[in-house]
């Protein structure tokens, strides 16, 4: 991966991790998240020697944000 991207990867994955919250990926993906809301809604943050991934999810639905390279990243 190039120090272009790398870099990037970084700006995003902190972004995403601060900033977008469950509200935010339910009305991405169409869906409204109120009082009656049954279905399970979080996030997911994980950096291992394979790469880093981020994960949000709302009830079966996942939007993933992985690096397959193994950088690492430190928020």
């Amino acid at each position: 991966m190039s120090k272009v991207l790398v870099s990037l990867y970084d700006c995003l994955v902190c972004v995403v991790v601060h900033v977008v919250k469950c509200d935010n990926v339910a009305t991405f993906l169409g869906r409204k998240l109120g009082g009656h809301y049954k279905d399970e809604v979080g996030d997911d943050f994980h950096t291992c020697i394979m790469g880093t991934c981020v994960k949000h999810y709302v009830g079966f639905v996942v939007i993933k944000m992985y690096d397959k390279g193994g950088v690492g990243v430190a928020c």
